[in-house]
């Protein structure tokens, strides 16, 4: 994003507000910057093409936090533009394996409506994500990845993913955030998740009400942060026909009922007269009805996308894709690492227009506990910001653990996050801010009682570089 300097001082403000003696000064420079952010919005229903394609910014009607923002730019995608960056996410633990050949082999047969799109990138989480095709828009080397993984996946046991338990389900969930994370830079992004949609346990293990909260909030949480990161999710998960329904062709009498009084969601057929519907076929409406792909369902809502059970409706929400809108717009809001909510309106009429629900101001934080936890792990962590953590006890037993480093100037940079993370129910975070010139700083952080490691992060919000450290009390570093 461009930064540019806006009108409004701050500093008069600053000066005025007394703040305490302990406390760090919360202003986050001596100038209030102005940003250009972009969001990808889905027109409504009904928009015709050549309106689609006329859209001026005065057409339409941003809010971001609640607060009205200039748009800039307003340019309309087309199914052959070569605007997206399509990444497909795999992980095997979700996936069962005839799900999964079906699945692959369909997007094989799509390379070149996908190759149209935009560059396609194919990683496979097995556990950890592997990039198995690095972003191409070549027909061919797209055909030839997708066919590849439905042969590996066609020589796998035939089993069913292991229902998820709140352990698995938020390590999933940081792999994926991590993986996504990666990518640098704006524009169209999609994120295409091959799935069997089930991601909590099933009926005979825990009803859906009867899950526990941080489980209902670990794929939600997740969706938060992938619409604030830009990325517009489509779950898919092909099923040959519905589970346990036998397919069979619809006879004349069965077309004549369908014509005349229909024959509920869960038989209906695909009928020559008018548009074809993404649902008139077998299997289409089982996700929809299904309480264990709740969570799933929550991440496409934030980050508006679409579920494909079945090929028509892949077929449509590729087809979606190359109809969006890439909308420009400024903002003055800080970079502080809070995410934005977002909401865009189609004027004259008033009508609301589907987008990621999310903005990012700075890195998420929950990306900074997925890394926090992944050091608490065994993992490592970047030198990009260098710093040093100094466990530190004082008398009574109370503990706090000191975080000093060097600030430098750099471009495009913001404020400091210093994050502590403790585990996977508590971590803690503090925005340091710092001055245009270098110079050093330390805060002193609490500790919880008991503690016995910690994952402690530096992150700069404006550019996304980061350092970790695992930090363990002086008594335990000594232990052999």
């Amino acid at each position: 994003m461009r930064a540019i300097p806006a009108l409004l001082s701050i500093l008069s403000l600053a000066a005025t507000v007394p703040l305490p003696a302990s406390e760090p000064p919360t202003s986050y420079g001596e100038e209030l910057l102005v940003r250009e952010a972009e969001v990808v919005a889905e027109p409504p229903d009904g928009l015709s093409e050549r309106r689609r394609r006329d859209l001026e910014p005065g057409a339409l009607l941003l809010l971001e936090d609640g607060a009205f923002r200039e748009i800039t730019a307003v340019k309309p995608l087309s199914p052959d533009g070569g605007s997206w960056s399509l990444l497909v996410y795999v992980d095997p633990g979700q996936i069962g394996r005839e799900t999964l050949v079906r699945s692959a082999l369909a997007l094989a047969r799509r390379s070149e409506r996908l190759a149209g799109l935009g560059e396609v990138e194919l990683v496979v989480a097995d556990p950890e994500p592997m990039r198995l095709l690095a972003p191409t828009r070549e027909p061919a080397a797209i055909a030839a990845a997708f066919a590849d993984l439905a042969a590996v996946a066609r020589a796998r046991p035939d089993e069913h993913p292991a229902a998820a338990d709140l352990p698995t389900v938020q390590a999933r969930a940081r792999r994926l955030l991590e993986s996504v994370a990666a990518h640098r830079g704006g524009g169209a992004k999609a994120l295409v998740l091959l799935t069997d949609f089930e991601l909590a346990p099933g009926a005979g293990e825990s009803a859906a009400a009867g899950l526990p909260p941080r489980l209902l909030a670990a794929f939600p949480e997740t969706g938060q942060a992938l619409a604030a990161f830009g990325w517009v999710a489509v779950a898919v998960g092909l099923t040959e026909e519905e589970a346990g329904r036998p397919r069979r062709e619809p006879s004349e009498i069965d077309r004549l009922r369908q014509l005349t009084q229909g024959t509920g969601m869960g038989e209906t057929y695909a009928l020559e007269l008018g548009r074809r519907s993404a649902l008139a076929a077998p299997g289409a409406f089982a996700p929809f009805l299904d309480p264990r792909t709740a969570l799933l369902r929550a991440v496409l809502r934030e980050t508006a996308g679409h579920l494909a059970a079945v090929e028509a409706q892949l077929d449509a929400a590729l087809a979606g894709l190359g109809r969006r809108l890439l909308v420009a717009y400024r903002t003055p809001a800080p970079v502080d690492g809070r995410p934005r909510a977002l909401e865009l309106r189609l004027l004259p009429e008033d009508a609301p227009l589907r987008v990621p629900r999310w903005r990012r101001s700075g890195t998420p934080e929950q990306l900074a506990e997925a890394r926090g936890l992944r050091l608490l792990a065994g993992g490592t962590a970047p030198s990009d910001l260098p710093f040093t953590a100094v466990w530190v006890v004082e008398e009574g037993g109370r503990a706090h653990l000191r975080l000093a480093g060097e600030s430098a100037p750099r471009e495009g940079g913001g404020p400091l996050r210093l994050s502590l993370v403790f585990g996977e129910e508590e971590a803690r975070h503090l925005l340091v801010p710092v001055s245009g010139e270098a110079g050093a700083w330390s805060r002193e952080l609490p500790l919880p009682a008991g503690v016995r490691r910690v994952a402690a992060l530096v992150e700069d919000l404006g550019l996304g570089s980061w350092s970790g450290l695992l930090v363990s009390p002086p008594a335990l570093a000594e232990e052999p």
